[in-house]
């Protein structure tokens, strides 16, 4: 836990700016990957009333994520295995997160937790250049769980693919318009709104 203990000293200098809101995020997220998911709460729940709209974004989808999977699974067991597995692909071993994510369905068939197994195995794709696999899985995730929390995020991710990978702006422009009409409250809206328009202009 020695970030643990950098990030609640930051915390501590800067309690009132954006470093120290960052910290508080990062202590969440430490809590988070160990399994203490109580804990994490109680700081997001802090967050998620003001700070930067970034933060407290970030500490809502958080948030959102443990309170949806966790409130009918009271041993947590499923959710504890994800949230190792989440540490393991933000420390870039992939492989061993695709393996772990890969487990949670096998050990609890219809957890609640599927679409956001699917979106984790997107992002894995992508960071594999598995442009084709991650359009397609962040579609399931967008079309299957189009109300759930990483909706906006899988549509934002294949305008991006389709924009800046595959050159298909028409498809491309098709995403970004689905943020502004199905997902205004996104933290993609003023992004997706301003290259929407860059590409219907021919930019």
């Amino acid at each position: 836990m020695g970030s643990y203990a950098h990030f609640a000293r930051v915390e501590k200098a800067h309690a009132n700016d954006p470093l120290g809101y960052e910290a508080k995020f990062k202590r969440a997220k430490c809590y988070y990957y160990i399994g203490e998911f109580d804990f994490a709460k109680s700081m997001l729940d802090i967050l998620k009333a003001g700070t930067s709209k970034l933060i407290s974004n970030d500490a809502f989808e958080l948030s959102a994520l443990i309170n949806d999977n966790t409130a009918l699974d009271t041993t947590m067991d499923a959710m504890t295995i994800f949230s190792r597995a989440d540490l393991l692909l933000f420390q870039k071993k992939d492989s061993l997160a695709m393996l772990t994510f890969d487990s949670i369905p096998v050990l609890f068939p219809g957890h609640s937790l599927e679409d956001e197994i699917i979106f984790k195995k997107a992002q894995i794709a992508r960071n594999k250049k598995q442009y084709q696999k991650a359009l397609e899985l962040f579609k399931q995730v967008e079309q299957r769980f189009s109300y759930d929390i990483y909706a906006d995020d899988a549509c934002f991710a294949m305008a991006e693919i389709y924009d800046y990978i595959v050159s298909d702006k028409e498809t491309a422009m098709e995403y970004y318009r689905k943020i502004m009409t199905n997902h205004q409250d996104s933290i993609y809206i003023s992004v997706a709104r301003k290259r929407y328009r860059e590409l219907k202009d021919g930019v």
